[in-house]
């Protein structure tokens, strides 16, 4: 009898089928993701967490071992130093260029879609229906934020060590060992160090245990129509006490992190106290959002960047979803042997979201999108699943399902790539929200805040005044009102919002940072040191603090604490232009000129644009004999700023008066003398005496001993009899036919 050779051919044609199908699937996938959130390579970063995250974050500039110790050690915010640690390497490669913060988290979009499929096409043994799992996940509208908010890298940062911890488990589960267990941890740990929202994931994995690995020492589950019998996977079967004592370790790391996240938000005074919000609100307050979030799954129109907590929820409303959530739960633990899809999706969108879902509140928000990240997927298996054993009645069923699920994906994929585009910026973002809910505070008061940079102060204090009725604890509403006030010059009632949005968040750094300014406007020299210190203590690696607080003690004549702080502030960002100048003016009063200018140019290299900062480098280097470089600053000053008198008096000064001819030029010192003196209505005695000393270099001393004698008597009037003497002197020197010639 003939014997035939093992088909080893044919086991290679099963397989390369499916590594082509598995290919197109992460390839779809991955273009899917590209053409929908391409708008974000061109967005910018949003004035919204942005600026404490990443472009006002001095700590991440860049990969150095100083940077990488406070992101281990910092409770910043959260306990997140891998999110850090990845900033950091984003500055390295772009700067601060947002496109590439948004092309990194992109990334990190497209690798967790991918990784989702390849872990649901592994544990289910099902192709389309992990396809169009990850599908959903890529395209839903609700994932949008997570995605396009650079704040907000934590959480595809944690998401993608999240499903890889998933994959990991499903190995170890497959083939248990300490090596492929401790790879579960690695993943776990490094997902904590993103976000710690990850806490649930031992939950997590105890549902997976029940399905779709099967893992009970109990009966197998029955499959549903159409399901894989996915006993025949072969993992081997635990007790239940196994199950929960093999997740003891991850469930320590969760403590862990879940102790760490408490801290920091205390710290932060993010975390609402029982006095402020009851029990009953919280549990309230935690069905109104599963009913949202449940809504929105659904219906994902209208979405805003932050959505206000409820201060006083409606009843009915509250019963109508903690029903619907109760009989959801009821009814998939009913159908935990037949339908365990339902029971495992449902209990995963409940656990996963249970962090953040208001029983431990953190902030003002009611809900978030960016919170459905990964609950969601556990509605996404329920439907795919539950559509897969409809299909499985008729061919019919099964049409009309594949165009529903086509038709969903599609919807989505529209809805999402317009809702990308709101995150091109803070004004689209915020303008979009202020469409969507106008009654919103926290849109209120930045919206607000735009108009008020616009100049537009009328609108902006409306918003502010509409934000503050409703919700008059809008501390933010308060600050920027208080901002909008002060560019008006109405500084004492500034000061009263100030002082109020302090009152209802004490640890507002910013609002103690700008009632220290106010006050210190108003000459109350130690009210303001007490918020400045107030702001060091909540921020003490604030630069901007230990500079206001410099400025402040430089006027209380403290020059050597002023310095110190100044040094302090330079140390933590020696890009503060601000502490520069002020270590100049300190430098100034002990007589160190030298060290003064290296400062003042230090500044000038961060604020090129500032007239301001060239006037006083000038004048420094005036006192050094530099007049050429004088001369260079003063001209480049004023191209800066062509009407200013000061400066257009002090350059007509020297080109009139300086002792070397090479530097003299009395037509251009008239013709700038002349310009400080109209834009002053010529009630100026000194600019009105440059003017005479500019018309005496020009040989025209008749018109000199007029304007001269002019300023002696704006003099006379001003009471100013020292100014008006010298003016005297000049007037003979005039009278000689001798110009002025002035030791610099």
């Amino acid at each position: 009898m003939k014997s035939f050779p093992k088909p080893r051919s044919l086991a290679v044609q099963s397989r390369t089928p499916e590594w082509h199908r598995n290919l197109f699937a992460l390839v779809f996938l991955a273009l899917v993701n590209f053409i929908i959130f391409r708008p974000l390579l061109h967005s910018e970063f949003v004035n919204y967490d942005d600026p404490d995250y990443v472009t006002g974050n001095l700590h991440v500039r860049g990969l150095t071992g100083s940077n990488t110790a406070w992101a281990i050690r910092s409770l910043f915010i959260y306990w997140q130093p891998l999110t850090w640690l990845s900033y950091m390497a984003d500055y390295n490669l772009y700067g601060l260029k947002a496109q590439g913060f948004h092309l990194t988290n992109l990334v990190l979009h497209v690798l967790n879609s991918l990784v989702l499929f390849l872990f649901l096409k592994r544990v289910t043994r099902t192709y389309w229906r992990s396809l169009f799992v990850a599908l959903l996940f890529a395209v839903h509208p609700l994932h949008v934020e997570t995605v396009a908010w650079i704040s907000e890298r934590k959480g595809v940062l944690s998401t993608f060590f999240w499903f890889l911890a998933l994959s990991a488990y499903a190995h170890y589960a497959q083939n248990p060992g300490m090596l492929r267990y401790l790879g579960v941890v690695l993943c776990f740990a490094l997902g904590l160090m993103a976000k710690s929202m990850l806490v649930t994931l031992p939950l997590l994995l105890l549902l997976l245990d029940c399905w779709p690995l099967q893992r009970l020492q109990s009966s197998p589950l029955m499959p549903a129509n159409g399901e894989p019998d996915l006993s025949a996977l072969g993992l081997p079967r635990k007790t239940p006490w196994f199950l929960v004592a093999e997740k003891l370790p991850l469930l320590a790391l969760s403590a862990v992190s879940a102790a760490l996240t408490v801290l920091a938000q205390q710290k932060a005074g993010a975390l609402a106290p029982l006095q402020g919000l009851s029990v009953p609100d919280r549990i309230a307050n935690s069905f109104l959002g599963y009913g949202r979030y449940l809504i929105q799954t659904v219906w994902p129109v209208d979405l805003v960047v932050f959505y206000p907590r409820v201060e006083r929820w409606v009843p009915w409303q509250v019963v109508v979803t903690a029903a619907a959530v109760l009989i959801f739960s009821t009814a998939a633990l009913a159908w935990m042997r037949r339908r365990p899809y339902v029971f495992v999706g449902w209990l995963w969108f409940l656990v996963a979201l249970s962090p953040v879902i208001g029983i431990l509140q953190t902030g003002d928000q009611a809900v978030a999108d960016r919170y459905t990240y990964v609950p969601l997927v556990g509605l996404f298996i329920l439907v795919a699943w539950a559509s897969a054993e409809s299909a499985a009645r008729s061919p019919l069923w099964r049409g009309g399902l594949i165009v529903c699920g086509v038709a969903a994906a599609i919807v989505c994929a529209f809805l999402t790539s317009r809702q990308v585009r709101y995150w091109q910026s803070t004004q689209t973002l915020f303008e979009h929200a202020y469409r969507v809910d106008p009654d919103n505070p926290q849109v209120c008061a930045v919206v607000g805040s735009l108009r008020s940079a616009e100049g537009r102060y009328y609108d902006a204090i409306n918003l502010f005044e509409h934000a503050l009725r409703v919700n008059p604890k809008q501390s933010d509403a308060h600050l920027h009102m208080g901002l909008a006030l002060e560019k008006q010059e109405k500084l004492e009632q500034a000061i009263v919002h100030y002082t109020e949005a302090i009152r209802i968040k004490p640890s507002y750094v910013e609002a103690h940072l700008f009632l220290g300014l106010a006050l210190s406007r108003q000459g109350k020299s130690a009210e303001a040191v007490e918020q400045f210190e107030e702001a060091l203590r909540l921020r003490p690696d604030s630069a901007i603090a230990h500079n206001n607080l410099a400025m402040v003690l430089y006027s209380q004549g403290k020059t050597e604490e002023a310095v110190a702080h100044l040094e302090t502030a330079l140390q933590i960002d020696p890009s503060l232009a601000a502490a520069h100048e002020n270590f100049a003016v300190g430098l100034i009063g002990k007589g160190d000129v030298a060290q003064a200018a290296d400062h003042l140019r230090s500044a000038i290299a961060l604020a090129s644009e500032s007239a301001v900062l060239r006037l006083k480098l000038g004048r420094v280097l005036l006192t050094q004999g530099q007049v050429g470089e004088t001369l260079v600053q003063l001209r480049e000053a004023l191209r800066l700023r062509p009407d200013w008198p000061e400066l257009l008096n002090d350059l007509a000064w020297i080109l009139a008066t300086h002792r070397e001819e090479k530097f003299r030029n009395g037509a251009e010192a008239v013709q700038l003398a002349e310009k400080a003196c109209q834009l002053t209505g010529f009630k100026r005695a000194m600019f009105v005496g440059t003017l005479a000393a500019a018309q005496a270099e020009a040989g025209k001393f008749d018109e000199a001993l007029r304007t001269a004698q002019r300023a002696h008597d704006i003099a006379i009037a001003s009471g100013d009899k020292a100014l008006a003497d010298t003016n005297l002197k000049l007037i003979e020197l005039y009278r000689a036919g001798k110009p002025v010639r002035s030791e610099f």
